[in-house]
């Protein structure tokens, strides 16, 4: 589409003009978007005039000026700082499976997956500032509560503190920052317990006796579902009348069993259980 300018500018395409430049000894050829117009000519000049005098300063960023060129990360002083948090974020999980609970690691993932990624995964590591970092903030509404906003940024968090560990960025945006408790969110709700006349209608609508007998055992006992999941006949002392929680059933997984279980009374029976 015409004859290279003076100083490495040419039209490539009716949209776009190839800048070409040498740094550390390689040729290298990158596109700017614009339309190859007399202006936008002079603009990409005046712009290689610009990179030159940085890489003769030493000063001259790659990735700033191209940040979709694939050189930006093969001549990057560090490559991985380049990476989205997506991917940061992945690795992250990768290396910390082997020290995380199942449940816990499903519940980072979730977190990952459907909240920080979506919102934010896009971003460069090392473009991930404490600005970024308070737009993600600003996406939760009113009725997030702080504790659930300070859980999500968590594996965040943790992943960041593994990039300054490893001299990728020079500080963790997250640092000192804490979500203040949120007033509406975090209105104290009143517990509302089944009545005994609505405990007597669900027993009543049990039709079968070992639904009815495990409902009967949890309104007595007040044990979580995940551990009248996790119940064995072993666990039982049928002499002493009691009930031990050792293990719980949680995201699809029998976690280990507790180091000192802890008892109850099972009302329904008169005999002790663990709560």
């Amino acid at each position: 589409m015409g004859n290279a300018r003076q100083g490495g500018i040419r039209p490539a395409t009716q949209s776009s003009v190839a800048i070409d430049f040498y740094y550390r000894g390689k040729r290298c050829r990158e596109r700017i978007k614009l339309p190859p117009t007399a202006r936008n000519l002079r603009y990409c000049e005046n712009l290689l005039g610009q990179i030159k005098v940085e890489i003769e300063k030493g000063t001259f960023d790659y990735a700033t000026h191209f940040p979709g060129s694939k050189r930006a990360v093969q001549v990057a002083a560090k490559p991985a700082a380049l990476d989205t948090l997506e991917q940061v974020l992945t690795q992250w999980l990768a290396q910390k499976e082997p020290e995380l609970e199942h449940s816990s690691l499903i519940g980072y993932r979730r977190i990952v997956d459907n909240i920080v990624v979506p919102r934010c995964g896009t971003i460069a590591l090392r473009d991930f500032d404490r600005i970024a970092f308070k737009e993600l903030v600003a996406t939760f509404d009113e009725s997030t509560s702080a504790k659930r906003i300070n859980n999500v940024l968590g594996p965040l968090r943790g992943a960041l503190d593994e990039a300054v560990a490893d001299d990728l960025i020079p500080n963790n945006p997250l640092d000192g920052f804490r979500v203040k408790r949120r007033a509406k969110a975090n209105a104290r709700e009143e517990l509302a317990p089944f009545t005994p006349e609505e405990v007597q209608a669900i027993l009543g609508a049990c039709r079968e006796d070992q639904v009815r007998n495990y409902c009967r055992f949890n309104f007595a006992t007040g044990l979580r579902t995940s551990e009248m999941i996790g119940l064995c006949w072993s666990d039982i002392d049928w002499r002493k009348g009691t009930v031990k929680i050792r293990r719980a059933w949680v995201m699809g997984k029998m976690k280990p069993p507790r180091p000192s279980p802890a008892f109850a009374r099972c009302s329904c029976c008169s005999r002790r259980s663990t709560p």
